[in-house]
């Protein structure tokens, strides 16, 4: 099970690796879109420079630990995340984890980045 806690304002949330990709495989079964969001100690730095990101980072489905750094200082407030995995290393296993007739929306920055991605993959 995912739990999440809130952690001023950012939404963390907090699984094993086994259950991490439990629900992927529910997600992907049930055809259900989902959004898997990195967040790290720059997305705090974000937050504070624009409010209104706070809408978006807080309605996301799964947040995804970025950053061992990030990890330990959440840890060190009281907050226990069993499992870090930025957002390259996810991508990734996730390719990795579905089979190939499956179809994987790419979001980037830009168009170029995008088509950089998608050749990449």
């Amino acid at each position: 099970m995912i739990d999440e806690v809130d952690f001023f304002g950012i939404k963390i949330s907090s699984f094993t690796e086994t259950e991490l990709w439990a629900r992927v495989d529910q997600d992907i079964n049930k055809r259900s879109s989902q959004v898997y969001y990195g967040t790290g100690f720059y997305n705090i730095v974000l937050l504070r420079q624009f409010p209104e990101l706070h809408s978006y980072a807080s309605k996301v489905d799964v947040t995804l630990m970025d950053g061992h750094i990030f990890k330990l200082f959440v840890s060190i407030m009281g907050f226990e995340i069993n499992y870090e995995i930025s957002i390259p290393q996810f991508t990734l296993k996730l390719l990795n984890h579905t089979s190939p007739e499956k179809k994987i929306f790419v979001l980037g920055g830009t168009k170029d980045v995008n088509e950089l991605a998608i050749d990449s993959l």
